[in-house]
């Protein structure tokens, strides 16, 4: 979605949603993409969660957290690339 249709959703100021946007970026659980706008000629960002799974597991009395990611798009490219 892009920040305004995250707004929206959200029902949440534009600030406070580029603020969480920048604290998911910061910890690589959201990607951005340019999309273009044929239109007119302007382009917006784009942004999807990279986040693909977490795991929450209480063993022994302490609390063992995994997070698994999606592969970027970028990433899958580069890996294809070099498969050839």
């Amino acid at each position: 979605m892009t920040a305004t249709e995250l707004t929206e959703r959200c029902d949440a100021s534009g600030p406070t949603i580029y603020r969480r946007i920048e604290a998911l970026r910061e910890q690589d659980l959201i990607e951005s993409r340019t999309k273009p706008d044929t239109d007119g000629g302007h382009h917006e960002q784009v942004y999807a969660a990279t986040l693909s799974q977490v795991n929450v597991t209480l063993r022994d009395g302490t609390f063992e957290v995994q997070v698994d990611r999606r592969e970027s798009i970028a990433d899958r490219f580069t890996r294809l690339v070099e498969e050839i």
